[in-house]
């Protein structure tokens, strides 16, 4: 397994020339973005992780491009997607695609869900004795965050708090994720893979890159077609192909799609700076330990 890995980090070398060439060859493109910890740095508190004026502006060009299809699929709430990118030209799905905006509307995949009384009790219990914890409640799913609390309190109390969670959880079918310093409650019904599995029902994309740093994310890699570039930011994933260890050489590896990369066919001459294939290149690569 350690050598599995090992190769994967070290394909990080060639990744620029093995997807911005077919970016530049398809016709038709699906993107696929994780926001939090993809698109945007994690923040301590979720609240401040607004999206700068440098994200909107290319995800604008991004999906101004008549071959592409953006899509935002993250476990935020359908309220704050909207406020952030509604003006865009981009497909949104909120809370890990129990919600998705198709032409211009906000659509359900699940009714919002009847929480059992224990089961708030039980997570209202964990923030009162986790200092600087807090509940999400959301509209098919609760979430417990734990960024702000002291490190190792913060994972002693979340082992502590899924022990707890196991029984009532069983007891209505309900799945519990650990994201990034979150635990997470909701209906296994619908994820980020099922909201990739609707997507790709219309079909006919020659061309599918999905990124996301979170293991809510691996739903959606393991979703996509072999032939699709999948990219875990921050640590390595078995199910994507490859890693992208620094959020924050996302945006300039997506900057690089939009630009102009020099016809191979024109006669040779020196150009100043890089081409896109080379900057990117440089952005992906790892040291190999």
């Amino acid at each position: 397994r350690n050598e599995a890995v090992r190769r994967k980090r070290l394909t990080s070398e060639t990744v620029a020339a093995e997807i911005v060439g077919p970016y530049r060859r398809a016709k038709r493109r699906l993107l696929l973005f994780d926001y939090d910890g993809t698109l945007a740095p994690i923040r301590s508190r979720p609240e401040e992780a607004v999206p700068s004026h440098r994200l909107c502006e290319l995800l604008r060009t991004l999906g101004t491009d008549a071959a592409n299809r953006v899509v935002i699929c993250s476990g935020r709430d359908s309220g704050t997607l909207e406020k952030w990118f509604g003006g865009l030209p981009v497909s949104l799905a909120a809370e890990h695609g129990a919600f998705y905006k198709d032409r211009g509307a906000w659509r359900c995949n699940i009714r919002p869900a009847s929480w059992d009384p224990k089961l708030s009790a039980l997570l209202e219990h964990f923030a009162r004795k986790t200092p600087r914890s807090r509940i999400e409640r959301k509209q098919t799913a609760l979430a417990w965050h734990y960024r702000e609390c002291d490190p190792w309190l913060g994972e002693l109390r979340a082992q502590q708090l899924t022990r707890a969670l196991v029984s009532v959880c069983l007891r209505h079918k309900l799945q519990i994720i650990q994201g990034s310093k979150v635990l997470e409650i909701k209906p296994p019904e619908y994820s980020k893979g099922s909201e990739v599995r609707r997507l790709l029902e219309k079909g006919g994309y020659d061309f599918i890159l999905a990124m996301g740093d979170d293991t809510t994310d691996d739903d959606m890699f393991e979703a996509l077609p072999r032939d699709s570039f999948a990219v875990k930011v921050g640590s390595v994933s078995e199910k994507a192909l490859y890693n992208m260890p620094q959020q924050e050489r996302v945006l300039p590896f997506l900057r690089s799609l939009t630009e102009k990369v020099p016809d191979a066919s024109e006669p040779s001459r020196k150009r100043p700076g890089r081409t896109a294939i080379r900057f990117v290149k440089r952005l992906l690569q790892t040291k190999n330990r």
